[in-house]
């Protein structure tokens, strides 16, 4: 342990936990904590054990290779990742879309597809570590709070509607909720109502252990019930099954250049739903907890999952979104939740298979349909829509096409629209004509309505409130030019302080119209620029026609005693505004 008095040694400790975020996360651990951490541990298990599982039969792997991944991608993002709830391992989205990719170029199941699956988890763990040490985690940045809202709204329907046929002992249709609703109606004659009966009394059991506190353990309560209604009552319902014991061994990747061009176009599709999922689900999450996340870091962290995972001869890990979910709504705080959950799997995998033998599948699909209905949030919604009906719209639009398309489609479609959305925004942002406030040196929007707001004799004030950019240079140079054609004015300040930036079409738009304007006989300046590059150059003008304050820029054009000096009149010989 470092000495307190010593600087060097606390530096090094910090620069340590930079690297390592578990360890920042446990040096400020509370005790507090722990018991919430173990129950959300315990329940993720007992949730992800048969779910990774099944998506191992998906991915055309024997059962016992998603027991792996849960390993794999668990140790990988409690090590290495920044989130503390995210929940790392197989996933149905990027399982069922390697497979098909991969079953079109080898026999599903077979050993060369299962070769390729594996060479593909390499491949995609390499890209996901890339993308982290690139440092591209801006792309999170377009994940609005209504696009977040829509995509766990979307998450959760899809949650609620695909547990239905498990808790009816139906098999799952594929396609997305509305074949698998229409599917279950069809099979409906074949369902199981003692199966239903297990799902409603799990739903209830959760329901009213809620009623004592998020700490209680609603959902592993529901799960120990139900195994023991089965052992001891003999219901006849689907239930888990054997599970082959023992821990994983290495089994390298049979890597090749022809093997990893095969599956780089698959790749690429999985390394993207990998980014896209784990943005939204980590910085979701982490805004609901309360914390910052550094999102290189889950990208890397998930990269590793699958770098490890391709070690044993298993397929890629992703984010749950899902299992996110039913950690945090278990009380789940920190890392810890993964590193016991993999404890717990690897204590299974050794000494308890046949304790799961006799879980029913109606339970696990009860409590995810119960995750799903918490993820839904209508009070967030709510408060978008009373902000804006338009963003409402758009989280509206993200959850419908998450849930009835899927969710990387979802969350794509959501950002383009809300980058257009604010891309409108910018080509219809509105240039305000400003007047004194009274007589302060504050300058706000003129209206009729103001009688405090004096406007200057000859001179309009224009405040544009965007950047200016290839998109609304024109705009701005009609503004500009309207604003000259104004009678008896003979100067136009441009308040450039909401100019952020201005790129070359702006810019030659602006010189065009302010040489325009200078022919005529109307002089133009700007005040409170903020924009850089070749500052007043780009615009055609001088440094000394770029002021610090409006009142400097008012005082140039009108001639009154001011800081700026008393320039001289309109239109007189070398001023900016003679005619040529």
């Amino acid at each position: 342990m470092q000495d307190d008095a010593d600087p060097a040694g606390r530096s090094a400790g910090r620069a340590t936990a930079r690297r390592w975020p578990l360890l920042r996360t446990l040096q400020g651990y509370r005790r507090d904590w722990l018991r919430p951490d173990l129950f959300a541990a315990l329940t993720l298990t007992a949730i992800a054990v048969p779910e990774q599982m099944a998506t191992a039969t998906l991915a055309g792997f024997p059962v016992q290779f998603g027991l792996y991944v849960i390993l794999m991608g668990g140790l990988a993002i409690a090590l290495f990742g920044s989130s503390r709830q995210l929940s790392v391992g197989a996933d149905s989205v990027i399982t069922g879309t390697f497979a098909a990719q991969i079953g079109a170029i080898a026999t599903f199941g077979s050993d060369e597809y299962r070769g390729l699956v594996v060479v593909l988890s390499f491949v995609v763990g390499v890209l996901l570590v890339l993308v982290g040490l690139a440092r591209v985690s801006w792309v999170a940045d377009f994940l609005s709070t209504p696009v977040m809202t829509g995509f766990l709204a979307g998450i959760g329907i899809t949650i609620v509607v695909g547990q239905v046929p498990g808790m009816l002992d139906l098999p799952k249709a594929s396609g997305g909720p509305v074949e698998q609703l229409v599917d279950v109606g069809r099979h409906l004659g074949d369902a199981s109502w003692t199966a239903a009966a297990v799902a409603a009394a799990s739903i209830v059991v959760i329901v009213a252990c809620s009623r004592f506190g998020p700490r209680f353990p609603g959902v592993f309560v529901a799960l120990v019930l139900s195994i023991a209604a089965v052992a001891v009552l003999g219901l006849d319902v689907d239930v888990l099954g054997k599970v082959p014991a023992g821990l994983p061994a290495l089994d390298l990747p049979p890597l090749s250049f022809s093997a990893a061009r095969d599956v780089l176009t698959s790749a690429v599709t999985v390394a993207f739903v990998c980014v896209i999922q784990t943005a939204a689900a980590s910085r979701s999450f982490a805004a609901l907890g309360g914390y910052e996340v550094d999102l290189n870091r889950d990208f890397m962290a998930v990269g590793a999952g699958s770098l490890a995972s391709s070690a044993v001869g298993a397929f890629p890990v992703n984010t749950s979104p899902p299992r996110t979910a039913l950690v945090a709504e278990s009380g789940g705080r920190t890392q810890l939740v993964s590193l016991v959950s993999v404890g717990v799997v690897v204590l299974i995998l050794l000494f308890a298979t046949g304790l799961l033998t006799d879980l029913p599948s109606a339970t696990l699909a009860a409590v995810l349909a119960y995750v799903g209905t918490r993820i839904v949030r209508i009070q967030d919604l709510r408060a978008i829509g009373r902000f804006s009906r338009r963003e409402l719209g758009l989280a509206l639009f993200t959850l419908v096409v998450v849930a009835f398309v899927g969710v990387a489609v979802g969350v794509l479609v959501a950002v383009v629209l809300a980058v257009f959305e604010q891309s409108w925004n910018s080509v219809r942002a509105r240039t305000l004509v400003m007047g004194r406030l009274g007589d302060t040196p504050i300058w706000v929007p003129a209206s009729p309505d103001r009688d405090d707001v004096h406007q200057v004799d000859g001179v309009v004030v224009l405040a544009l409130s965007a950047p200016v950019y290839f998109a609304n240079a024109a705009a701005f140079r009609h503004t500009l030019l309207a604003a000259g054609d104004r009678p008896g004015v003979h100067g136009v300040v441009i308040d450039a302080e909401a100019i952020t930036s201005i790129d070359f079409t702006g810019a030659a738009a602006a010189r065009t119209a302010i040489a325009e304007l200078a022919r005529r006989g109307v002089r133009v300046v700007v005040a409170r620029a903020v924009f850089s590059h070749g500052g007043a150059a780009d615009l055609g003008l001088s440094d000394e026609l770029v002021f610090e304050s409006m009142d400097e820029a008012v005082a140039h054009l009108t001639g009154t005693p001011g800081t700026s000096g008393s320039p001289e009149p309109p239109g007189s010989p070398g001023s900016p505004g003679a005619p040529g």
